[in-house]
């Protein structure tokens, strides 16, 4: 424990700069015991009939033009910097799981339906998603860039606007760290940083894509934070 904590703050970020190095080391070493993302092996049909999920990706209707939609507004002004379409050329994938849950109360127990909700869209070399969940499904040899739209969770806001904080700049503005920075290893520990990293070590062979740079900022309208994944090649890390 002495050990680990003399570690942890010799880092700008401590604790979770330590953790984000972790993260960092798993993507070209997945093969290192410590590291709890085991390639991904699971399927859509394996979802389908043993688990119970519905799945639409619009293989019947979202392939013809009119049923494919853009992308959020807010990321426009991003997207048209790294030279990705806006228009319809998105597929959406909706996945749903229905389950019975009992509650217990003190006199007697309720059964109601749960329904587990995630959406998706899919383009060219990218996945645009609010949650990690099931990204994995949309997994391509080509992928280059993840978004995770309207972040909320309190950990992942934390983190970064402490690395703003740190680094004097000015929430919300456009920020980027690259690969074995400080900033980057803090923001790899965060839980929306670490889905899409999960999503890297599961979906390709060890040390074949690396997430080389995290961008963040903010829907301007409503302050949300926005969180952008370059996926890239080893040689150009």
């Amino acid at each position: 424990m002495a050990n680990s904590q003399a570690f942890e703050s010799t880092r700008k970020y401590g604790r979770e700069q330590a953790y984000g190095e972790k993260w960092q080391q798993w993507q070209y070493d997945s093969d290192d015991k410590s590291c709890p993302i085991l390639r991904a092996r699971l399927t859509i049909n394996m979802l389908k009939f043993f688990c119970g999920w519905t799945i639409d990706e619009g293989d019947d209707i979202f392939g013809s033009p009119e049923f494919m939609y853009p992308p959020p507004p807010r990321l426009w002004p991003v997207m048209v910097e790294l030279n990705l379409p806006i228009d319809k050329r998105y597929k959406a994938v909706t996945i749903k799981q229905t389950v019975r849950k009992v509650v217990y109360g003190s006199l007697k127990s309720n059964e109601h339906l749960v329904v587990n909700d995630y959406f998706l869209q899919t383009g060219p070399g990218v996945i645009l998603s609010e949650q990690s969940t099931f990204t994995w499904m949309a997994l391509s040899e080509d992928l280059r860039y993840v978004f995770r739209v309207d972040v909320v969770n309190s950990v992942t806001v934390r983190t970064v606007l402490r690395v703003y904080e740190m680094n004097d700049k000015k929430w919300p503005e456009p920020l980027c760290w690259k690969y074995g920075t400080p900033e980057y290893q803090a923001l790899l520990s965060t839980p929306n940083a670490r889905g899409v990293a999960a999503l890297v070590i599961g979906g390709f062979e060890s040390g074949t894509k690396f997430i080389s740079e995290i961008c963040t900022w903010a829907d301007p309208e409503n302050y949300c934070l926005q969180m952008l994944f370059v996926i890239s090649n080893p040689d150009l890390l």
